[in-house]
């Protein structure tokens, strides 16, 4: 727990049976940290000196960020009520040069509120999360439709030229140096004219930016493949696609804790903003169950491992294959190729 007070000043927190005590910098800044806690979906109260927050919950938060396909909100529906499964969403602000220490917003539950009005992605992985492991689960969207992978990179991250920062000096920094659990990242489409090694390089930055800001050496890093779509017929979508696409497996296979999920197969068709955002956060929550709290699940789609030629025959192999390989339709497999 962190925040600000006059300089020198003794401030005194208390929450679920424990007392921490911390006496402010020359610049009013202070921070306690409390004894290690089992998750608790018991509301307690937070006690700062003579400010009390009450319906506070021990339990997991997840950063959900990126651009307009994780900042949709549709979809989620009005019957769904889950006290357990807390939101906080950030709201859109640009610090061109200097990283910020607070931001406005508060804590609501699913179901109360404008909680319809966060990330769809993020509501519907929040919710397979509680119900998979019975903790709380808390969420923060912090999302900007429209915006490249390099505003999103901090100080900490920018290894290479290009890096500006503004929206995470904005829009993550204030959270810092928060706990999270993890960080689910959907973002690539305003990047699709990027060449394939330029994005993957940035995604680098980005995830050991984040990770050193936090101090968080293997914090869980989560992409979403981007959708196939008819880029405004600059290119082919295969094209354009697997710029970003080569970037995100890439990622996935050399940095460590770093993961994809593969949504293409939700999509009816070729759509810019696919509708099913509980597909998108299943995925997640699967991923999620089965990286960071070691459930039996499937956490991915089948990855290439090899390929044999035999005669003018190719035999190609592949790991993650859960329960073995199928076609949706029961028919051979189609539109794919294969490079030496």
């Amino acid at each position: 727990v962190w925040g600000w007070a006059k300089p020198r000043e003794k401030v005194t927190v208390s929450f679920s049976g424990q007392t921490k005590k911390a006496t402010a910098d020359a610049s009013g800044n202070w921070m306690v940290k409390f004894d290690p806690m089992k998750a608790d979906a018991k509301s307690n109260e937070l006690k700062v000196n003579t400010i009390t927050l009450k319906d506070v919950l021990v339990g997991d938060v997840w950063i959900g960020s990126g651009q307009s396909n994780m900042e949709a909100h549709w979809g989620v529906p009005r019957a769904i009520k889950n006290e357990m499964v807390r939101m906080f969403r950030i709201p859109k602000h640009i610090a061109s040069e200097t990283p910020q220490k607070d931001t406005e917003g508060t804590w609501i539950s699913f179901g109360d509120g404008d909680s319809r009005k966060f990330s769809a992605v993020t509501l519907f992985f929040g919710v397979k999360l509680q119900a998979e492991l019975g903790i709380p689960v808390g969420v923060i969207d912090t999302t900007w439709s429209g915006t490249k992978i390099d505003t999103w990179v901090p100080k900490e991250g920018k290894a290479r030229k290009g890096r500006d920062g503004s929206i995470y000096n904005g829009m993550v920094a204030p959270l810092v140096p928060f706990g999270v659990k993890g960080v689910l990242w959907y973002q690539g489409e305003y990047n699709r004219y990027s060449a394939y090694p330029k994005y993957f390089h940035a995604l680098e930055d980005l995830i050991g930016g984040w990770r050193k800001a936090f101090q968080l050496k293997n914090l869980p890093f989560y992409l979403v493949k981007i959708p196939p779509h008819k880029w405004q017929n600059r290119g082919t979508p295969q094209t354009l696609c697997d710029n970003i696409w080569q970037a995100q497996l890439r990622a996935a296979r050399e940095i460590e804790n770093c993961e994809i999920a593969p949504v293409h197969d939700s999509i009816k068709k070729l759509d810019l903003h696919p509708g099913n955002k509980r597909a998108v956060g299943l995925r997640l929550a699967e991923l999620a169950l089965s990286k960071a709290y070691g459930k039996d699940l499937p956490s991915s789609g089948p990855v290439f491992k090899a390929a044999t030629f035999k005669g003018k025959e190719v035999e190609v192999s592949f790991d993650k294959i859960d329960k073995g390989l199928i076609t949706r339709d029961g028919k051979d497999p189609s539109h794919f190729e294969l490079s030496e």
